[in-house]
């Protein structure tokens, strides 16, 4: 892989539409077909916009990583990071990429617009496996455009592509908001990080809503990132549909009387209406996630886009509460149980994960 820029990886988001794609769920935006996204076919560093190859070296319990600049030199990470004021290797934490977050301008996304300047376009990331796991279908769809979502399940015997974002303390802060609250930031598992001999025990998101499951009642595989004998699996287009032709119907006539008690009234009426939710100024608590993108738009006073996030969080729930009645949904492949109460870390800033130099230092 020769360096490339980030409009080589468009994200989810902004993937052109197909003109059969899922006509019977109005609601979901039709940008997102190809969710997770393109992603690199090895380790690579995001700089600036920028996507380098990433070679990882890994002897006697220490790790370093070479970069390939745009010239085509080898440069150490560290040399980089010392040179923009970034957090070093060494500081960084693991946490495992398996949906978008392996979709280098998606991650670019999370952090371009926050104040995080340097920090949040310098973003290393190691490509490697991980065994009896697999990548499914969260049985619900995502506020940003309506997509499916990925978890990772319980599938023994299983073996799963995944990429590991090696990110700074201030990157992790962002992420878990990001990630909301319908995500549980946990310590499980190693990777197997491709081109060395390292085990890297890595953090990881895990949905606790459940999987979307099939007709079988087994859960919908990410095609092309985990296959399985024993379980279907589907692309984003494929899912969608999939739903649709379960709860379309449903779900249409729950929108069209869709008509929450902020959008009757006037635009004061619609941000008192807000602030009766004790939505949080700060966007840190956990219920950033219902009210975090709402109040965005109250704060900037564009009415308009609030009702809209309005609306989309309450067809998300409607979405989840038709496909947990028809039988949809199923948590028995959820890797939730298995994660101990001391390796779930709730707020990042007072509990994460350990960081490169915790977890290579020699036994």
């Amino acid at each position: 892989m020769n360096s490339l820029t980030l409009s080589d990886f468009p994200p989810p988001r902004t993937i052109a539409t197909h003109p059969e794609y899922s006509p019977r769920i109005s609601y979901v935006h039709p940008a997102a077909l190809e969710y997770p996204g393109k992603r690199p076919d090895r380790s690579f560093c995001v700089i600036d916009d920028f996507v380098m190859p990433m070679q990882p070296l890994f002897k006697n319990s220490e790790l370093t990583v070479v970069v390939t600049d745009q010239a085509g030199l080898p440069r150490n990470f560290d040399d980089i990071a010392e040179e923009r004021g970034v957090a070093k290797l060494s500081e960084r934490i693991p946490i495992v990429g398996f949906g978008s977050n392996a979709n280098p301008s998606q991650l670019v996304h999370k952090y371009r617009l926050a104040e995080c300047e340097g920090d949040k376009t310098v973003i290393p990331t190691l490509k490697g496996t991980i065994k009896d796991v697999a990548a499914a279908y969260v049985a619900r769809p995502s506020m940003l455009g309506g997509y499916i979502p990925a978890d990772l399940i319980h599938a023994p015997g299983s073996q799963t592509d995944v990429f590991v974002n090696l990110l700074s303390q201030q990157q992790l802060d962002l992420m878990m908001r990001s990630e909301g609250s319908s995500y549980v930031l946990c310590q499980y598992g190693t990777v197997r990080i491709d081109q060395t001999d390292l085990c890297l025990p890595a953090a990881m998101f895990l949905a606790e809503e459940g999987s979307l499951v099939d007709e079988r009642g087994m859960p919908i595989l990410i095609k092309g990132i985990s296959d399985s004998d024993a379980f279907s699996s589907m692309s984003q287009e494929e899912v969608l549909r999939f739903v649709g032709q379960q709860i379309g119907d449903e779900l249409s006539r729950y929108q069209a009387n869709f008509e929450p008690m902020h959008h009757r009234g006037e635009d004061a009426e619609m941000i008192r209406w807000f602030f009766r939710q004790n939505a949080p100024v700060s966007l840190r608590s956990p219920q950033e996630i219902v009210y975090g993108g709402l109040y965005s738009w109250v704060q900037r006073k564009d009415v308009n886009r609030a009702r809209e996030h309005r609306r989309r969080y309450a067809v998300r729930n409607a979405m989840s509460e038709l496909l947990q009645t028809r039988g949809f949904v199923s948590k028995e492949w959820s890797l939730l149980p298995l994660v101990q109460p001391a390796e779930r870390f709730e707020e990042a800033d007072k509990n994460s994960p350990p960081k490169l130099k915790q977890l290579l230092q020699p036994s």
